[in-house]
C-alpha cells in the first residue's frame, strides 16, 4: 500500500490507487498537485533534487522542454481523451530517465475537475532496447561490410533476407529477391546440391555443410561461389530458416579449371608422344608420366616409376648427382 501526500477525500485516494499499480499524481484542472504516491515523490526528487508538496504546480517539477510538452498533454486530456506517451526527462545531474505516462481525466458532476497522471520508470528497458539495437546495427555493419554474402530462406526456399553484398556480387535489388525461390539463382544442375544441403543441416542440428555451386550471369556465363549451409533454429530447437554465408570463387575456380585443361591437353601430349616423359614438381617429386617413361623405367632402370615418389630416386646412384644439378639448374 502506498503513502500519499494529499488534501483530498479517501474516496478520491481509494480510486487513484486502483487506478495505477505505477508513480502517480492528482492535479486539478489548475495543474496543481492534489495527492501524489511516496513513488512519484522519489521520481521528482531523482530529477529536480527538489522536494513535492500537495498545491505545487506540476510544471514546475519539471525541466524544459518536458514541462512544455505535459503541458499540451494536459491540455488535451482536459478536453476528456486519454492520453499515452513515452517521455524522456533530463535529471539535474545529467542523466535520462524514460517514462510510460497517462493522463486519465477524472469526471465529476458533468466536468473534468481532476487528471490522474500515472507514470511508469521504464528506464531499464528502453537501455536494454538500445542495447539490443545498437547491437542489431552493429551486426548488420559487420554483415554489410563483410567481403562475405550472407543470405537465409524458409524451409521452403524462398529468399528471405540478403545483405549488400549479394547484390554487389550478383546484381537486382531485395524488392526483385526477397520472397522468391533460391532455385531461380542457382544453375539448374546444382539445384539438387543446394536441397540436400539443406536437407543435412535440418536434420543435424549445429551441422555446417559446406557445397561448391554455379550462379548465373545475365551475360550467360556462370558464378562459381562457395558456400557453408546451417540451419537456423527457434528457442525449442525447430528449424525456421536456412542461412548460408559464401563467397565468389569465380576466379580461383576458373584458373583451376584452365589448369585441368592443360593439364589434360598436356597428358594428351605425353600419352601419344614416342619420348618418354616425366613430370616434377619443384621438389622433384613425380607429378605424371607417360607409358613411355614407365616401360624405360621397367625395362632400363628395373624400377616402377609412381605418381608422389622422388624421382632421382629412380637412377642409377652414378646419375642421381647429374640428374639433381640438372634439375636444380631447370628452376634457375
Amino acid at each position: 500500500m502506498h503513502k500519499f501526500y494529499d488534501s483530498t477525500s479517501k474516496e478520491t485516494l481509494i480510486s487513484i490507487l486502483d487506478a495505477s499499480e505505477h508513480a502517480y499524481l492528482l492535479i486539478d484542472n489548475s495543474l496543481k498537485i492534489k495527492a501524489f504516491s511516496k513513488n512519484t515523490y522519489e521520481i521528482i526528487l531523482r530529477i529536480n533534487n527538489e522536494e513535492t508538496k500537495v498545491d505545487d504546480n506540476v510544471l514546475d517539477k519539471l525541466p524544459m522542454p518536458e514541462s512544455t510538452y505535459l503541458k499540451n498533454k494536459i491540455q488535451e486530456s482536459l478536453e476528456g481523451r486519454k492520453i499515452n506517451f513515452k517521455s524522456t526527462i533530463k535529471t539535474y545531474l545529467g542523466y535520462i530517465l524514460y517514462f510510460d505516462i497517462t493522463l486519465i481525466p477524472i469526471i465529476e458532476n458533468f466536468a473534468i475537475k481532476t487528471i490522474l497522471i500515472t507514470a511508469k520508470d521504464i528506464t531499464k528497458e528502453e537501455l536494454a532496447n538500445k542495447k539490443y539495437q545498437q547491437q542489431i546495427q552493429y551486426n548488420n555493419s559487420i554483415i554489410n561490410t563483410n567481403t562475405s554474402v550472407l543470405i537465409r530462406t524458409d524451409l521452403q526456399g524462398n529468399y528471405t533476407y540478403s545483405n549488400r553484398k549479394f547484390y554487389e556480387y550478383f546484381g537486382g535489388s531485395p524488392e526483385e529477391l526477397i520472397g522468391k525461390p533460391f532455385l531461380s539463382t542457382v544453375i539448374a544442375e546444382d539445384v539438387d546440391i543446394c536441397n540436400q544441403a539443406a536437407y543435412k543441416c535440418i536434420m543435424n542440428p549445429g551441422h555446417i555443410e559446406p557445397v561448391i555451386i554455379r550462379k548465373p550471369k545475365k551475360d550467360g556465363g556462370v558464378y562459381w561461389t562457395e558456400w557453408e549451409f546451417v540451419c537456423i533454429r527457434d528457442d525449442e530447437g525447430n528449424p525456421q530458416e536456412i542461412q548460408a554465408i559464401g563467397r565468389d570463387i569465380t576466379e580461383r575456380k576458373e584458373a583451376e579449371l584452365a589448369l585441368q585443361k592443360s593439364e589434360a591437353n598436356l597428358q594428351a601430349i605425353f600419352k601419344n608422344a614416342e619420348t618418354a616423359y616425366v613430370l616434377y614438381d619443384k621438389d622433384f617429386i613425380v607429378q605424371t608420366f607417360n607409358e613411355q617413361a614407365n616401360n624405360f623405367c621397367h625395362f632400363h632402370l628395373g624400377k616402377e616409376i609412381k605418381k608422389g615418389i622422388f624421382g632421382v630416386d629412380l637412377l642409377p646412384e652414378e646419375r642421381k648427382i647429374f640428374l639433381r644439378n640438372a634439375l636444380y639448374k631447370a628452376l634457375e
